[in-house]
C-alpha cells in the first residue's frame, strides 16, 4: 500500500466497497444448521488471512472485510458475523497503528501531529466518538432485523465505495 500511488489506492478500495457491498446484497448463504454454526478453525483461519491483509492494505478495520467473509464463506447470520468481527477490530488496530507509526518514522513530510502515519489530533477525536458510536450501533443492530441489517450495511458500503472510487 505504501508504494501504491493514493489515487490508485483510493479507487481500489472503492471497487472494493462496491463489491462488497454487491455481495451483500445479493448473496445469501444459509447459515449451516445446528449449534451454533461454526465453521471449522482452518475456514476461520482462512477468514482471518484474508480479512487482516484487506485491513492492512487499505489501512481500514477488519469488519469492512471480516463480516462479508463471515457471512459467505462462514455462513453465519449476520448478527454473529458483526458481533464476531468486532474484536478482531482492536487487534488489528492495535497491530495497524503500531505498524503504522514505525512504517510513518522514514516519513520526511508528513502533517502536523503527526507520529509517524498516525495523525494524533484525528486520532484523539475519532477514538472517543467511536466508543461512543459502536455502544449506540451494537444496541440498533442487535433490533434490527437480519435483512435490514445486511441492507444498511450495503448501501452504506456501497455509497461510499462509489464516492471512493468516483474522486
Amino acid at each position: 500500500a505504501r508504494r501504491t500511488a493514493g489515487s490508485t489506492l483510493r479507487t481500489a478500495f472503492g471497487a472494493l466497497l462496491v463489491v462488497v457491498s454487491l455481495q451483500m446484497l445479493f448473496f445469501h448463504p444459509k447459515p449451516r444448521p445446528g449449534e451454533p454454526p461454526l465453521p471449522a478453525w482452518a475456514l476461520f483461519l482462512l477468514i482471518g488471512l484474508l480479512s487482516g491483509a484487506v485491513s492492512f492494505f487499505f489501512g481500514v478495520g477488519g469488519g469492512i472485510a471480516a463480516v462479508p467473509l463471515l457471512v459467505s464463506l462462514g455462513r453465519l447470520p449476520i448478527h454473529q458475523a458483526v458481533g464476531t468481527s468486532s474484536p478482531l477490530i482492536v487487534f488489528l488496530a492495535i497491530y495497524g497503528t503500531i505498524r503504522n507509526v514505525l512504517l510513518g518514522q522514514q516519513e520526511a513530510v508528513l502533517p502536523p501531529h503527526s507520529w509517524g502515519y498516525v495523525n494524533l489530533l484525528a486520532a484523539a477525536c475519532l477514538m472517543p466518538t467511536s466508543i461512543l458510536m459502536a455502544r449506540v450501533g451494537a444496541n440498533l443492530a442487535n433490533v434490527a432485523s437480519a435483512t435490514l441489517l445486511r441492507r444498511l450495511f450495503a448501501a452504506l458500503v456501497g455509497i461510499e465505495g462509489v464516492r471512493m472510487a468516483l474522486l
